[in-house]
């Protein structure tokens, strides 16, 4: 046996060797033989996936023919970074031709170098359409109009000329410490805001509010706190009697809450946004910085959702206070709970939804829940639920996975669980996984990646 362990090593190294050395050889021969027009489609897929300059110069240093291919594909050249020389700056608007350009300035403090640079790009600011500013300096010549920005990303907590500037075609704007100004609110579809420090709970949500045309908001609360106790209200008698009311329709909202972010702060946001943001929402992501954060927010005498979606994603990283325990905190059922007390009163049937749940620390249903029946809570909230996604989730035992599987798919027919998808949860073997799936057949959509 020991012999046969010993040639088993060997062959494993020699075949490994062989691996490292024949792989490259392999690529390097597919990559020979594929056509320039394929190759160029590569290279502007891989253009994609990344978002600064120097993968075109990555690409262009590797041979003579991938050099020719990229000095070829103008797309490569699109992106003007504050940085490179002047010289290099140039080469890259030579090559982009009359292609739509993106610019990226960080960290510039004022210089001589930034002066010239805005100079360089400030003639092309008809071919702008991605603008990328960490700061810049109050004396910063910009040019008069930007015509065809369609995304502003900004970072700066002071005001800046910048927001000022005509920028009729932007669409999706992304800031940090910083939200849009009025005069751009009303074009924009997208909007990331990343909050940090003591935020004004009442500007914020007029400002969203006031977007009429946004399908999508992210809102990120990165240790925020509030001096106040008051939020936004629409309704309100405080409000002019001349403000037309209206809902605010997004596709999707997706809403982090980080670091030691105030209960509060979450909860006047909550409250006021749920009065004026559509319950027709397709898709609404929540993240909680802390297990405090969920429970305070999910439970039956807490705030609950902003509105009920049919498709939830909650993600609770594994940052828990050390005076809080997790022990018996079931953050599926929670949310699944909450969906069901927000449905509308009307309907006799269960809304359908989906759920991504992604937390290290959530427990799941108990023992005793297991074994009430189906007409009973907790089992009554799940009713609705037709595709459960559970990713990361290291207290999820098989246990748990069979009580779902044969539970949720035992509702009247119409109701109950259609598919069922589990994403590295460690103590879910894929031998037991395989035996569940050929158990359900039909009756269940059972997928992994372990």
């Amino acid at each position: 046996m020991a012999a046969l362990q010993y040639i088993r090593r060997r062959l494993a190294k020699r075949i490994k060797l062989l691996q490292d050395r024949c792989i490259p050889l392999v690529l390097q021969d597919g990559i020979q033989r594929l056509p320039d027009e394929i190759l160029i489609h590569v290279f502007e897929a891989g253009h994609a996936l990344t978002d600064t300059h120097k993968f075109s110069l990555n690409m262009s240093d590797i041979s003579r023919r991938f050099r020719s291919l990229a000095i070829r594909t103008p797309l490569l050249w699109t992106r003007l970074s504050f940085g490179p020389s002047n010289h290099l700056i140039r080469l890259f608007i030579s090559r982009s031709v009359h292609m739509d350009l993106s610019i990226s300035i960080k960290k510039t403090g004022n210089s001589p170098k930034l002066k010239l640079f805005l100079e360089v790009i400030s003639s092309l600011s008809e071919r702008w359409t991605h603008l990328r500013v960490h700061d810049l300096p109050p004396n910063s010549r910009l040019p008069p109009i930007i015509p065809r920005l369609q995304r502003l990303q900004y970072d700066r907590k002071r005001p800046n000329h910048l927001l000022a500037l005509p920028m009729p075609s932007m669409v999706h704007f992304h800031g940090i410490s910083v939200r849009p100004t009025a005069s751009h609110r009303l074009q924009l579809t997208n909007c990331e805001l990343h909050l940090k420090g003591i935020l004004d709970v009442d500007r914020l949500c007029r400002a969203v509010y006031e977007m009429k045309n946004l399908r999508h908001l992210s809102i990120t609360l990165d240790g925020c706190s509030s001096e106040e106790d008051e939020f936004f209200d629409p309704w309100s008698d405080d409000e002019e009697e001349d403000t037309e009311f209206h809902y605010v329709n997004l596709d999707s909202f997706s809403f982090s809450i980080k670091n030691r972010t105030s209960v509060n702060v979450v909860g006047m946001i909550n409250e006021s946004m749920r009065r004026w943001l559509s319950l027709h929402t397709t898709k609404l992501a929540v993240e909680y910085a802390t297990v405090k954060h969920a429970e305070t927010l999910l439970q039956p005498v807490g705030i609950g959702l902003m509105f009920p979606s049919p498709v939830m994603s909650v993600r609770l990283p594994g940052c828990v206070d050390p005076d809080e325990s997790s022990d018996t905190f079931d953050l599926l059922t929670l949310v699944v709970s909450a969906i069901a007390r927000d449905a509308p009163l009307d309907r006799s049937d269960s809304p359908a939804f989906t759920v991504s749940i992604e937390s290290p620390v959530t427990s799941f249903i108990s023992p005793y829940e297991l074994s009430q029946p189906l007409s009973e809570e907790p089992w009554t909230w799940y009713a609705g639920l037709r595709n459960l996604r559970l990713k990361n989730c290291e207290r999820l035992y098989e246990w748990h996975v069979q009580a779902f599987a044969e539970k949720l798919t035992s509702f009247p027919e119409g109701n109950g669980l259609k598919s069922l998808e589990i994403i590295s949860c460690r103590n879910i073997s894929e031998d037991y996984l395989m035996d569940l799936r050929e158990e359900m057949g039909d009756k269940l959509r059972l997928s992994w990646v372990l």
